[in-house]
């Protein structure tokens, strides 16, 4: 889907595969090599919430527009 489709998302009947909007994900050790801080202190944000992610099972996930937002937080 391009950003132009994106106004009239809810007007349409999109199949499945068209809504999906792709977002990259992390893991807590890519992030850890972004931010060049040890994976157990993205785990501990992960955890306590200070850096928002999605666990599915055992793993944690991070999107990007979290990260981001983790980021725009601690510039203030």
């Amino acid at each position: 889907m391009v950003l132009e489709d994106y106004e009239n998302f809810h007007d349409k009947k999109l199949s499945f595969e068209e809504k999906k909007i792709e977002e990259k994900l992390y893991t807590p050790n890519e992030v850890s090599e972004i931010l060049r801080v040890p994976t157990n202190k993205v785990r501990e944000w992960l955890r306590t919430g200070k850096l928002n992610g999605v666990k599915i099972g055992r793993v944690w996930q991070v999107r990007e527009r979290d990260l981001k937002a983790f980021l725009e937080q601690r510039k203030e």
